[in-house]
């Protein structure tokens, strides 16, 4: 029956979340956007050398297939568990209902705080 219920009803609110918080960009551009979430993911952690740190990791994603996706995401999730006190955590805890996302209007000082991911 879980299957079942998360086959018929699960899709479309995946896909809304996908929608709101996918950061889509060009195969080029790939290695710049890793490297701003490697460098936050260190600052909120307090590593020292986090610029260089991310630009290290960064590095290692040149000449990979797809520039790099595969790496990039395995390596920003392992960050997370490394350094686990660099995710603001809300209530504790995901609720059934939780919180969409805003789309970002591209404004300064319109967004997350410092450290916050």
């Amino acid at each position: 029956m879980y299957k079942l219920g998360v086959s018929m009803f699960g899709g479309a609110p995946f896909q809304n979340m996908q929608d709101d918080s996918c950061v889509c960009t060009d195969k080029e551009k790939v290695r710049g956007v890793y490297e701003m979430w490697f460098r936050e993911v260190y600052k909120a952690a307090g590593v020292e050398d986090a610029k260089e740190k991310a630009q290290e990791l960064g590095g290692k994603m040149d000449g990979l297939d797809g520039g790099g996706r595969n790496f990039g995401r395995d390596t920003f999730y392992k960050l997370l568990k490394k350094y686990d006190d660099a995710i603001v955590k809300v209530d504790g805890r995901v609720r059934m209902d939780p919180p969409r996302l805003k789309k970002k209007k591209g404004k300064k000082g319109k967004g997350k705080g410092k450290g916050e991911l």
